[in-house]
């Protein structure tokens, strides 16, 4: 008989749920189209002139607005794959990215917002020695929030939920011997934390700077739960065991603060739009990832736009350009009082596993 169902419990909690919380802290540069405008200039938007994202990249840039207006922006088509030495996970799904409602008064404009920062449901297969695992992954994190900032005043504030779910169930199979082991394993683990954000921007004739700073997450509720059910059969006397065990499940969803500056530089019908983006690591110890956007926006006499960008991941584990690196293209127009948008991204990042994403985005915004 098998004496300790120790060896796949650990393999359990280290290879599959380790595993599977790959994308946690997702760099910048690898995130989903964010904002109408703003996901198709390489998620640019810090000192947008005409923001559609306010409450993501710079709440003071509400002030801008003059009019009513709600938002609506989702990936029509998107794919994301994610490949190690030994497994792949890979995702197609159907979301929206950036809801919104804006509401503007003679002196004062806030914002309603809901953000989907990811929203990944696979299967995962794996062969490592003698195991064989195979389960189901469901993986959302959200932002919803409450933003405001007052005409003529260069400063906005912003109030904001965070929340991070993940939930596995499936299979490991293994053989040791003349043991058959079947361990199902069922993992759920959920966070929610309070954001708060500071931001501002500066106008000049043909050019603007914008500033953001996110608090690191406050904790309001986080809980862990892992069980493995183990099923063994030992052919060598015929005998039939079933357990249940709690497995130790420490992951931690350690989120940093989060610092922007951004510049746009306008020529004629042009306007060219560059961020620094500094994300906190997560061992919480003041240190950052660096990622740089680029964004190009052109408009013609009749309100259509092109639009194009880029963003690239700078850090010590990035050796060459592309390695990872966010692009997209897009084009806008507009019918009555309703703006659209279609555009394409593609993103990959090859610092530690092979992740790489696209689709086919579809956004409207009606302003009233």
């Amino acid at each position: 008989m098998l004496t300790s169902l120790k060896p796949i419990s650990k393999l359990s909690n280290l290879f599959v749920i380790s595993c599977f919380l790959f994308s946690t802290r997702t760099a910048r540069a690898q995130l989903p189209p964010i904002g109408f405008y703003e996901g198709l200039l390489g998620n640019s938007g810090v000192a947008l002139s005409d923001s559609t994202a306010a409450s993501y990249y710079n709440s003071s840039l509400l002030c801008q607005k003059r009019k009513n207006s709600f938002s609506f922006g989702g990936n029509t088509l998107s794919s994301f794959t994610t490949t190690n030495s030994i497994a792949k996970v890979s995702s197609t799904k159907l979301s929206p990215s950036y809801i919104s409602s804006v509401q503007a008064f003679e002196n004062f404009v806030h914002e309603f917002f809901l953000v989907n920062l990811m929203s990944l449901q696979s299967r995962y297969l794996a062969t490592e020695g003698f195991a064989t695992t195979d389960f189901n992954l469901n993986k959302n994190v959200f932002i919803a929030g409450y933003s405001f900032a007052f005409h003529d005043f260069p400063m906005g504030f912003q109030l904001a939920l965070r929340s991070i779910e993940t939930n596995q169930f499936g299979f490991q199979i293994a053989q040791v011997g003349t043991q058959s082991i079947t361990a199902q394993v069922e993992t759920a683990n959920k966070k929610i934390d309070f954001l708060v954000q500071l931001s501002g921007h500066h106008e000049f004739t043909n050019y603007n700077l914008g500033y953001k700073y996110v608090s690191r997450g406050l904790k309001l509720i986080e809980n862990h739960e892992a069980t493995t059910k183990n099923f063994v059969y030992d052919s060598s006397d015929q005998s039939y065991t079933v357990s249940t065990n709690q497995i130790q499940n420490d992951i931690q969803n350690r989120t940093g603060d989060f610092i922007s500056i951004g510049h746009s530089f306008k020529i004629g019908s042009s306007e060219f739009l560059t961020d620094s983006n500094f994300e906190e690591r997560d061992d919480l110890t003041h240190s950052y990832n660096w990622s740089q956007t680029f964004g190009y926006k052109v408009k013609s006499e009749n309100q259509h736009q092109f639009l194009c960008g880029l963003s690239h991941l700078m850090n010590s584990q990035v050796k060459y350009f592309g390695q990872s690196v966010y692009f997209s293209v897009g084009y806008s127009w507009l019918t009555n009082a309703n703006r659209s948008a279609v555009g394409m991204y593609y993103s990959a990042d090859r610092t530690s596993n092979d992740t790489r994403s696209y689709g086919l985005t579809l956004s409207s915004e009606f302003i009233y």
